[in-house]
């Protein structure tokens, strides 16, 4: 267990460490005592980010969008969005007619699927969803715009603060008229942007 003496003994005599954890974990075995050419690897918290070409999959026949939403929901869902390349925020990409078309397209799409897939949330995924959601709200100053597409498919229509933590089916959508603009909303734990189109 972290914290234990057995796993400080541990530490103090190995030749080589992998953390994979959150910062917090990253930071209590960085401050461990460890032998001095110990060769450490550390894996902190990281976020990632999807980009949707709206004409694009707007094109798609409808096969190609229940695959899509297939693969989508193994990346998010099935892993509670706590993979690295889980994304948090996904970018709509194109003029503002063909991103409201592909929204509410795709949402649909995965809904379905998370209907096939039977997925609900446990109750304490369920109110982690609501505080992970005021904590949003908190970090905005009190406003937020929500979209809920579906029980378990909430849409945060803007951009957060960067540190900001979204799961459990929670999304930042930001509308974005071509890729350089990606830039500016990229955050700098960003480890994966998955793109289609």
């Amino acid at each position: 267990a972290r914290g234990s003496a057995k796993l400080k003994e541990i530490v103090a005599a190995v030749d080589g460490l992998t953390v994979w954890g959150g910062d917090a974990t990253v930071a209590e075995f960085r401050s461990l005592p460890k032998k001095p050419r110990s060769v450490e690897l550390y894996f902190p918290d990281r976020t990632s980010s999807a980009a949707i070409e709206a004409s694009a999959y707007s094109a798609l026949e409808t096969e190609q969008k229940t695959k899509l939403a297939r693969d989508f929901f193994n990346d998010t869902y099935l892993v509670d969005q706590n993979a690295c390349s889980s994304p948090s925020q996904i970018f709509w990409l194109g003029e503002p007619a063909a991103i409201a078309k592909a929204k509410v397209d795709f949402w649909h799409h995965l809904d379905e699927e998370l209907h096939r897939q039977d997925f609900r949330l446990d109750t304490v995924a369920r109110l982690d969803k609501f505080l992970d959601l005021m904590n949003a709200i908190r970090t905005t100053g009190g406003t937020l715009a929500l979209n809920r597409y579906s029980p378990d498919i909430w849409c945060i229509g803007q951009s957060l603060p960067k540190e900001t933590r979204l799961r459990f089916g929670q999304f930042a959508e930001i509308d974005v008229q071509a890729p350089s603009d990606i830039a500016a909303f990229l955050r700098p734990q960003e480890q994966t942007l998955t793109y289609f189109g």
